[in-house]
């Protein structure tokens, strides 16, 4: 089943009507829920000097939201994605609310709605959390997005995907987190399809399970300070798959290698029992697979 299939174009209410075309060339069409249908690709700011009463059309102070999750909720109440892109930039420094990624409505794909901070340097874009169960959360059938250019720091995990959701993801840094880097359950897929960086620890960096999917193929992920997985680097249980195919590991890791249980599956394609980063075996139980 394709993308566009997996994610229809939401069905529109009764009754719109043209109001006129703003500057951009965008028709301004209003459904009876009172949402603008888009007919252009659309990017919204968020800054550390915004405020979320603006409306983020604009990189200014005076212009941009605040916080990510305000920005996010916005488009979801507000806008018809009408099966364009939207671009959320994030401008850098430190934000330290949760991001959490509504259902969107109109949204043909995932790569449709795309979550951006700082790709050439993601550190200096960070999502810093604590005292939450995950810094970003994507969560629901249909719900998807695509992320790039962040660093993450949390007392929880860092990205969370569950419940059949769809995420892409590109060059991030993934700091010291409690619990998984990615944390992907529940029917969700994430893809990793850009080079990115460890930095800190975490309980795993992969953890997948129930039916779970991560998939990377020949990219390469950097990893600073021989970071500590106290877990495993790589953990999939109860039907989880982590695909890990061709993927360059540099960099020097501690703790187990990587635990499948419970029907899991990694599958490394031959990459042998040294595949993945750390100092302790990897080990299997109750039906897993590691290949």
């Amino acid at each position: 089943m394709g993308i566009a299939s997996t994610y229809p174009l939401a069905s529109r209410a009764s009754g719109d009507f043209i109001l006129g075309v703003n500057g951009a060339g965008n028709v301004k069409r209003f459904a009876e829920a009172g949402r603008e249908i888009l007919r252009a690709a659309r990017t919204y700011y968020v800054r550390t000097d915004g405020n979320d009463s603006n409306d983020g059309l604009a990189n200014t102070s005076g212009g941009a939201f605040l916080t990510i999750g305000a920005c996010l909720a916005h488009i979801a109440a507000m806008i018809d994605c009408g099966g364009q892109v939207v671009t959320v930039q994030v401008g850098d420094g430190t934000y330290t609310a949760r991001v959490t990624v509504p259902l969107m409505v109109g949204l043909l794909s995932p790569t449709d709605l795309i979550l951006r901070g700082n790709t050439t340097t993601p550190a200096n874009c960070l999502i810093s959390v604590f005292g939450e169960f995950a810094a970003i959360f994507v969560g629901g059938p249909g719900t998807g997005m695509t992320i790039e250019g962040f660093k993450l720091v949390t007392d929880g995990r860092a990205l969370a995907c569950w419940w059949e959701s769809l995420v892409y993801m590109n060059n991030m840094d993934f700091g010291a987190c409690s619990g998984s880097h990615l944390d992907v359950q529940g029917g969700s897929h994430l893809y990793r399809l850009h080079d990115y960086t460890i930095s800190g620890g975490a309980a795993c960096h992969l953890d997948v399970s129930n039916s779970g999917i991560i998939e990377t193929y020949g990219h390469t992920v950097t990893i600073t300070g021989a970071p500590a997985f106290s877990v495993a680097f790589v953990e999939s249980l109860v039907l989880g798959a982590v695909i890990d195919a061709g993927v360059t590991y540099t960099g020097a890791a501690t703790g187990p290698r990587y635990l499948v249980e419970d029907n899991g599956v990694i599958a490394t394609f031959g990459g042998g029992a040294s595949y993945f980063p750390g100092d302790v075996a990897g080990s299997t139980a109750r039906g897993g697979q590691y290949s």
